[in-house]
């Protein structure tokens, strides 16, 4: 909620939600996932999908146990024993019983086991060069002979291995703070490029912040600007890009202070008066 109060953005709502749904507090949750879908100046692309998280989650919220009475029940007639049958009226669909609690990306997306890959790098968030995929054992097996960097690579570094290791530890001890404040940080940056009137494809609210060139030629003076101003990003030049999508990329880390999101800020304020950055689309009826 004090993320919100800072920058009262709806994704910020969102990713409340999320972070109450990792720590399976469910009922507040689904609370966040719907303010996310009320409090928005326009409906939302992914309403749909968020409405079915809403659904999911209230469903996990635990009923309250009934009341225990007050006054005992009074006494039940005796009748001779009769046998019970435990089956539905006939003409009435009993309800299937609710779904397992599998909080996975797959079970999330409703789709099979069979056909799903999942690949992980650990790269930006651990600073490490491990990296490691989740699939089928055919698929497995097939990969081992037809995927050359398999059959090339070697193991990960132990200095790899060690970085996983203490970066999981502080994930386990404050990696929500963490993330909520790198989330505080780019709101800031993205409620910036919004006033200065820079587009950028960023819809998400993550750190990874693009902003396209209308002129893709000034890449390099752009880069050249940047960095002689103490901003480090990434650049992204043709023909390693199409020429619609030449810019740079900003990475926001939990290792950004404030003061450097007001620095970085200041540039692209004047980076924008200096060269042809990539115009903020108006919001159409």
């Amino acid at each position: 909620a004090r993320a919100y109060e800072l920058s009262p953005h709806p994704d910020v709502l969102f990713n409340i939600g999320v972070d109450y749904e990792h720590i399976e507090e469910w009922e507040k949750a689904a609370d966040y996932f719907q303010r996310y879908l009320d409090e928005r100046d326009s409906p939302a692309k992914d309403a749909v999908e968020v409405k079915a998280r809403i659904r999911k989650l209230r469903a996990k919220v635990p009923k309250p146990p009934p009341p225990e009475p007050t006054t005992p029940p009074p006494p039940v007639e005796q009748h001779p024993p009769v046998a019970v049958v435990d089956q539905p009226p006939i003409g009435i669909e009993q309800p299937p019983p609710p779904p397992p609690v599998r909080p996975d990306p797959v079970w999330h997306l409703g789709v099979s086991y069979d056909d799903a890959v999942l690949v992980a790098g650990f790269s930006k968030s651990y600073s490490s060069l491990l990296a490691f995929m989740s699939l089928t054992t055919p698929l497995k097996d097939a990969l081992k002979v037809l995927a050359p960097p398999y059959l090339y690579s070697g193991p990960s570094p132990v200095a790899s291995l060690a970085t996983v290791l203490a970066g999981l530890e502080v994930n386990r001890r404050r990696g929500d703070l963490v993330r909520l404040d790198v989330w505080r940080k780019t709101a800031r940056v993205l409620d910036a490029m919004r006033t200065l009137g820079i587009h950028t494809p960023n819809t998400s609210g993550h750190p990874i912040i693009e902003i396209p060139l209308a002129n893709h030629e000034e890449i390099d003076d752009v880069g050249r600007y940047l960095f002689e101003h103490g901003i480090y990003v990434t650049m992204a030049a043709y023909p390693l890009a199409p020429k619609s999508e030449v810019g740079f990329r900003i990475q926001v880390t939990a290792a950004n202070g404030d003061d450097e999101i007001e620095e970085l800020i200041a540039v692209l304020t004047s980076l924008k008066e200096r060269f042809q950055l990539e115009q903020l689309h108006p919001v159409t009826a």
